[in-house]
C-alpha cells in the first residue's frame, strides 16, 4: 500500500510545481460582472423579448420545456406526446417544480398574447388539452392527427415562467436602483451557474459607456473596448453575437400605405450596416424578400419613426433613416417612448414607422427554426392570425415550401439587415460561449479563482 501513497505524494508535488497555465484549479463559484446594457432595463419575460440581449437575459432565468425532462419525450399511439420530468427539480422561490406546475404554466400561456405558438396543442372548454398522470408525468394532445408537439420543447418563448420573474433557471433577476441584477441559483435545473452576480447598468451614450468601461466601473461594454485611443486598466475580448436576429422596419398600414413602396425602394441597406447590421432584405437566406407594390405617392411631409426610450440601435437606425429620408425631400422625427408606455404608443397609432428585432424562437439548427423565425417576423408585425396559422402548418408538416414562399412575401415590413452585436468583456472572463439560438449563456461564463469568493 506504500506505493501507491508515494505516487499520489509525487503527483501532488508536481501539480504544486507546474506553472500557471499548464494546470489551473478548476473555476470557482463568485465573482461580480457588471455590464452596460445596450438598450432600456426590464424584468425578462421570454415570451416578449424583442432583441438578442433581452432573449440572453431571458434564457439566463427560463428554462426551455425540454430542459426540465428527464430523457426523450414518447409520442404515444394516440398521437399524445408524454413528458415525465426531472425529480428533484426546484423553482426560484425554493418550491418543487412538478407536472402541475408545468400544466398550469402552459394554460396561462394560452391566455397570453403570444398564446399563438400553442395552437399546435389542442383544446378542451377553452383550454390546452393537458393531462396531468402524476407528479412528474404529463401528457399533450395535438390538435390535428400527425402533428409532432416536440418542437414546443425547444421553443424560447415557451420556456418555463412560474410568475413574474421567477423560472428556473441559472439566475434569479431583480430590478434594483435602476439596475437588472441576476442573483446566482444554486438549484438550477441546467446547474449552478459560476458567476455570483451579474449587474447590468442602465444604457448610456457612447462616450460615457466607454469612459465607465476604462475607469474600471464596469467590466463589458457593448459599444466599443477603448475611448479615443484609451485602454481599459483590465484589457477587454470582444465576443460577437451570432448574427440571428432580422431588423425590419414596420409600417403602421393606416399612414403608410400610398408612399410604403417609395420608401422600401429608397432604403440603402450599406449606409445602414455602418450602424450594427449585417446588410439583408429577407428572413432567412432562401426566402424571397417581402412583397412591394407600386408607389401611389412620393415620400413627402413628416414621418415619425417610434424607438423605445435609450434603445441605442434604434436611435443610430432612426438617424440613418433620417438622413435617408431627406435625401427624398421628407422629415424624419424619432419619437423615443419609455418601455412602460410601449405597447400604448403603438396601439394609439400616431407614428408612421417603428423598429422590431425578432430573436430565433429556436435553435437554427432546428428543421422548423425558419418557419418559427417567420411566424415570430409576423408577430412582430401586429399580424398574429398568420403568425398562428403559419407554426400550426409547420408543427402539422404540412407547411409546402410554396406557401412557406408565399407568407415570406406577404410580411408587411422591410428587412433592415441582421443585429450585430458584440460584447466586449474583461479578458479574465473564461467560458463565454452562445447557444443555437444567438443567445450568450450566462450561467457558462467564470472567473479565474483568485477573483471569486469561494464558498
Amino acid at each position: 500500500m506504500r506505493r501507491p501513497a508515494l505516487a499520489l505524494g509525487v503527483l501532488a508535488l508536481a501539480l504544486t510545481a507546474t506553472p500557471r497555465g499548464q494546470a489551473e484549479l478548476p473555476p470557482g463559484y463568485g465573482g461580480t460582472l457588471r455590464v452596460i446594457a445596450p438598450e432600456p432595463l426590464r424584468v425578462p419575460d421570454p415570451a416578449q423579448v424583442g432583441s438578442l440581449f433581452e432573449a440572453t437575459v431571458a434564457d439566463a432565468v427560463f428554462d426551455p420545456l425540454g430542459a426540465l425532462l428527464d430523457g426523450e419525450p414518447t409520442v404515444l399511439e394516440d398521437g399524445r406526446l408524454e413528458l415525465k420530468l426531472k425529480t428533484g427539480m426546484r423553482r426560484h422561490d425554493r418550491r418543487p417544480l412538478r407536472a402541475r406546475d408545468v400544466a398550469i404554466h402552459l394554460r396561462r400561456f394560452a391566455r397570453r398574447t403570444a398564446s399563438w405558438w400553442l395552437a399546435p396543442v389542442a383544446t378542451e372548454r377553452g383550454r390546452p388539452a393537458i393531462e396531468v398522470v402524476d407528479e412528474h408525468t404529463l401528457r399533450l394532445t395535438p390538435a390535428t392527427e400527425g402533428a409532432d408537439l416536440r418542437p414546443l420543447l425547444a421553443l424560447r418563448p415557451l420556456a418555463y415562467r412560474a410568475a413574474v420573474g421567477t423560472g428556473s433557471g441559472p439566475y434569479r433577476p431583480r430590478l434594483v436602483q435602476g439596475q437588472l441584477r441576476l442573483f446566482q441559483f444554486r438549484s438550477a435545473v441546467r446547474g449552478a451557474p459560476y458567476v455570483r452576480d451579474w449587474r447590468f447598468l442602465p444604457p448610456r451614450e457612447r462616450d460615457d459607456d466607454l469612459r465607465a468601461l476604462v475607469l474600471g466601473e464596469a467590466e463589458g461594454s457593448f459599444s466599443g473596448g477603448s475611448l479615443h485611443g484609451r485602454r481599459p486598466e483590465r484589457p477587454v475580448v470582444p465576443h460577437a453575437f451570432p448574427e440571428v436576429a432580422p431588423v425590419l422596419l414596420v409600417p403602421n398600414p393606416h399612414r403608410m400605405r400610398e408612399s410604403w413602396p417609395a420608401l422600401v425602394r429608397a432604403l440603402d441597406r450599406d449606409r445602414l450596416a455602418r450602424v450594427g447590421l449585417r446588410p439583408a432584405d429577407t428572413i432567412a437566406g432562401s426566402l424571397p424578400t417581402p412583397r412591394v407594390g407600386r408607389a401611389r405617392r412620393a415620400l413627402e411631409g413628416e414621418l415619425v419613426l417610434l424607438i423605445r426610450e435609450g434603445d441605442r440601435l434604434a436611435a443610430e437606425l432612426g438617424r440613418a433613416l433620417a438622413a435617408i429620408v431627406d435625401e427624398r425631400g421628407a422629415r424624419l422625427r424619432i419619437e423615443a417612448v419609455p418601455s412602460e408606455r410601449w405597447a400604448d404608443a403603438i396601439h394609439r397609432g400616431r407614428w408612421h414607422l417603428r423598429i422590431a428585432e425578432v430573436p430565433p424562437p429556436l435553435p437554427i439548427a432546428h428543421p422548423l427554426a425558419r418557419a418559427a423565425l417567420l411566424a415570430a417576423a409576423h408577430a412582430a408585425t401586429g399580424d398574429e392570425g398568420r403568425a398562428r396559422g403559419l407554426w400550426t402548418a409547420a408543427a402539422a408538416g404540412t407547411l409546402e415550401e410554396a406557401a412557406e414562399h408565399g407568407a415570406a412575401r406577404a410580411l408587411k415590413a422591410a428587412v433592415l439587415g441582421r443585429r450585430r452585436l458584440e460584447l466586449h468583456l474583461d479578458q479574465d472572463v473564461r467560458g463565454v460561449r452562445f447557444d443555437g439560438a444567438g443567445r450568450l449563456r450566462l450561467g457558462d461564463a467564470h472567473l479565474p479563482r483568485e477573483r471569486t469568493e469561494t464558498p
